[in-house]
């Protein structure tokens, strides 16, 4: 163990070895882990034959009205996640070694405590903490039995109180977000602790593939928060602040009507949808203007000039750069064709648009767009996102700006999406937008420091630092105004690239991270915009990209 602590003693509360694949990828995570180490499997037992295990591959199902475990069947018949978070995973010859200790469980209502003999027996593995994956929820007595509590999740609760699986509701009412948190449970304490929250993007189609990603996430926050707590062996240190939220639980589990009337809108968008998409294609254009702002954020699209591409392509992620006098625009071009990968192309620029076709700039068999441009010593580098190559690349011009070639690899093995680099007060700070297999690349910001803009980087302790679908990914450049930092977030919440939040940091250090939200750019259906997700400012040069639907001609199909 590099940091020289024991590990911390986990205790699993499953029903059964079998479990699904997100909780297997927990706990072979937690087998391989330095900061921790399971010392035993506990399996209540209560009349099985009457209760069924909690975390079966339908769990939600049995409670809901006949119409609705029909609409569930049908959604998990023609969904199928890969990887699937749901699948069956046989943990026996991970857990066989460790001590399994079955004990009657004795329930009250949802809460579930063991006899004091039993409960005397699970004292002495002397557990830092108990990780509960079977059915119910611990009474106060049960807490008591691990030094930092019982860890759960909010759809944990949920499940056992109302029965709904998480996400259910969440699709056919079209909302924008579904919600989870990892809870530290304490003896005594009447609210539990926040030790990780995350509002992640909805899969607008499928109840099981919204889930296949919300369950998938919610896999990464234990491993995390075990190595906070590992290193600083204290829950106050590694929680959050509860904040006032716009969430409210899923409805109970509801009547054949109500659930009728939901499944028939819900039916009613997706055709809507299909038609749209049948019938256009969304195409991302640039939007410039010049001249100072005396505006943290120019939100209105209306005073912007746009760079429209042929209807075969996109530009996107623009970012410009002044150089001895002229100002070049550096941005993602990517054809229609579902074989298209997209690349860096650059064209001079002026105040009627640009003054010479585009350039491309690196190619390369990845995705590659959010063509970051960063000056360092006297020389001009780009490190485009190639989240599909599973690293982050940086290139050097030779000359600028027109020719790059391969510098340096500052992060790998990574899904990285969207870096963005920048130097505050000497130190050197990187925001990027990570997402485990399986999951979406959307709704996380993670935060490393280094002493130099190549690394190597360490990671922020509070990492990620946004679990956001509505502000974490990044949006452009961070930039300075009247003597604060400033970074433009995405807003998902409503499908990639809707909108844009920008946020001013309040607190950077290598503790902690704290930035509010001061304005938003969001589109508005008199410009007949669908979405904006860059912006970015050179001097007395703004720019920003938005989508429309353009309609669809023999070469325009979804680019990758």
């Amino acid at each position: 163990m590099t940091s020289g602590l024991q590990p911390l003693k986990v205790g699993l509360l499953l029903d059964d070895w079998v479990v699904p694949s997100w909780i297997a990828s927990i706990v072979s995570g937690i087998c391989v882990s330095d900061a921790a180490e399971i010392v035993a499997t506990i399996c209540p037992s209560n009349n099985k034959s009457q209760r069924t295990h909690f975390f079966q591959q339908n769990h939600g199902r049995s409670s809901l009205s006949r119409l609705g475990r029909l609409y569930l069947g049908l959604d998990e018949l023609v969904s199928n996640p890969v990887p699937n978070a749901l699948e069956s995973i046989d943990l026996t010859s991970k857990l066989e070694k460790y001590p399994l200790i079955r004990i009657e469980a004795i329930f009250e209502g949802a809460y579930f405590r063991f006899s004091e003999p039993d409960t005397a027996c699970l004292r002495k593995l002397d557990c830092d903490v108990l990780l509960l994956f079977c059915d119910g929820l611990p009474a106060n007595q049960t807490l008591s039995l691990a030094r930092y509590g019982v860890w759960s999740f909010l759809d944990h609760e949920l499940l056992v109180t109302s029965r709904v699986p998480t996400g259910f509701w969440e699709v056919l009412e079209h909302r924008t977000v579904m919600n989870q948190s990892l809870h530290a449970y304490l003896p005594g304490s009447e609210r539990s602790l926040i030790l990780q929250e995350y509002a992640g993007l909805i899969d607008r189609r499928s109840i099981k593939r919204a889930r296949n990603n919300f369950l998938w996430k919610s896999a990464s926050f234990v491993d995390r928060k075990l190595q906070a707590l590992h290193r600083a062996r204290s829950l106050g240190k590694i929680s959050r602040p509860r904040q006032d939220s716009d969430y409210s639980p899923p409805e109970q589990v509801g009547s054949n009507f109500l659930i009728a009337k939901n499944v028939l809108c819900h039916a009613s968008r997706c055709v809507k949808d299909l038609f749209v998409y049948c019938r256009y294609v969304a195409q991302w254009s640039i939007g410039y203007k010049f001249g100072p702002s005396n505006r943290v954020i120019d939100d209105d699209l209306a005073e912007f000039r746009w760079l429209v591409p042929p209807k075969d392509r996109i530009w996107a992620d623009p970012f410009p750069v002044k150089y001895d006098g002229q100002y070049f625009l550096f941005f993602e071009e990517c054809l229609f064709g579902n074989k298209e990968k997209g690349h860096i192309s650059v064209a001079p620029i002026g105040q009627n648009g640009f003054s010479q076709k585009p350039t491309i700039i690196l190619k390369c068999e990845h995705h590659l767009s959010y063509p970051f441009i960063l000056f360092w010593e006297g020389e001009w580098y780009l490190i485009p996102e190639s989240e599909e190559a599973n690293r982050i690349d940086v290139y050097k011009f030779d000359p600028f700006p027109y020719r790059v070639k391969f510098h340096t690899t500052i992060m790998d093995n990574v899904r990285a999406v969207d870096t963005t680099i920048c130097e505050m007060d000497g130190q050197w700070w990187m925001f990027t937008g990570i997402a485990p297999n399986g999951t979406y690349n959307v709704d996380e910001l993670f935060l490393f420091y280094s002493n130099h803009p190549f690394g190597p980087w360490v990671p922020h302790p509070q990492n990620p630092v946004k679990s956001d679908v509505r502000s974490a990914r990044s949006a452009g450049n961070i930039f300075s105004w009247h003597g604060k930092y400033h970074r433009p977030a995405q807003d998902c919440s409503k499908g990639y690239g809707y909108g844009i939040r920008l946020h001013e940091i309040d607190v950077l250090n290598r503790e902690k991270f704290v930035e509010r939200e001061v304005g938003t750019i969001l589109p508005h259906s008199s410009d007949d915009f669908i979405g904006v997700h860059t912006f970015n400012r050179a001097d007395d040069l703004t720019v920003i990209d938005a989508k429309k639907w353009c309609r669809r001609t023999r070469s325009a199909t979804p680019s990758p």
